[in-house]
């Protein structure tokens, strides 16, 4: 595989810190993917289009590639396919492993679609405030992220997990008219 340090995926939601991660990416990069993973619990794709829309007039069309995947079989294959033994095993029903179930898949799916398309770095938009919760958020998260990702020759960061208010710094900018 050969280093392409041209492009960049990003793990985009469209809310204020992926599109801050992405901005920042924009700065760095000829061409940064845009990737808006979706399933029938994650219905919510219009605020991507817009804030992807924002990026590409500002940083220009030709910098953005905006691509929206379906994660459903997967997320549920990895949540699902132990369910009854981890509920055996944990004695509950325990709700916040599906948004890891789907945040794994989500990195799963990012590396197939780097591979791909010959990408060598990905970001996203996850905050340190939100590491209590989620736990590829956490610290120990982004460093077994991080380890994932070498496994494929890709980088992975989070350039905005120090930055308290992303709404207000994509506001600076001028990519955003008000405060998110």
């Amino acid at each position: 595989m050969s280093e392409n340090k041209d492009q960049i995926s990003v793990l985009f939601s469209g809310g204020s810190d992926s599109t801050l991660a992405a901005a920042l990416a924009c700065e760095q990069f000829n061409t940064v993917h845009l990737l808006t993973y979706f399933n029938s619990g994650m219905p919510f794709t219009e605020k991507a289009k817009i804030n992807a829309g924002k990026l590409s007039n500002y940083f220009g069309k030709d910098k953005i590639v905006h691509k929206f995947i379906n994660f459903e079989e997967l997320s549920k294959k990895i949540y699902y396919d132990n369910y009854i033994s981890d509920l055996l095993k944990y004695k509950g029903y325990m709700n916040p492993c599906f948004c890891n179930a789907c945040q794994l898949a989500m990195h799963i799916s990012t590396v197939s679609y780097n591979i791909e398309n010959d990408i060598h770095f990905t970001c996203d938009g996850y905050k340190k405030e939100k590491g209590h919760i989620y736990i590829f958020m956490s610290q120990e998260g982004i460093e077994k992220l991080k380890s994932f990702y070498k496994c494929f020759d890709i980088e992975y960061k989070n350039p905005v997990y120090d930055i308290p208010r992303t709404d207000w710094k994509l506001f600076e900018m001028g990519i955003t008219i008000k405060k998110m």
